[in-house]
């Protein structure tokens, strides 16, 4: 699902704790049906966890948190299709993008 040069850019995000906050966000995968985004920070070691910014829609909040790989794996929209990298998504700090989200959408 995620090209190995990214994974190697999310390894060297890593850190167990909000620092990641911090660090760029290197991944955007998103739902093209809907207004549903993660932003990857931080991947592990053993390619199992990542953390991340989650969007689940245009009137949720946002999350910061900690997913695997095989639950974003297992993510589908109502027409079946999987989550798509967005590939003209440029690496950008984490707090920044939840302060965008918080003005877009009006939520925290």
């Amino acid at each position: 699902m995620i090209p190995e040069a990214l994974k190697t850019k999310l390894k060297e995000n890593w850190c167990e704790d909000d620092t990641a906050l911090y660090k760029k966000a290197i991944v955007r995968l998103y739902d093209p049906t809907s207004t549903w985004e993660c932003y990857l920070i931080a991947m592990d070691k053993e390619e199992q966890d990542v953390l991340c910014i989650i969007h689940p829609h245009k009137h949720a909040p946002y999350e910061f948190t900690g997913w695997t790989i095989g639950e974003l794996s297992y993510l589908y929209n109502e027409n079946g299709e999987g989550i798509q990298i967005d590939d003209e998504f440029v690496p950008c700090q984490a707090s920044v993008i939840m302060k965008k989200m918080e003005k877009e959408y009006n939520v925290t």
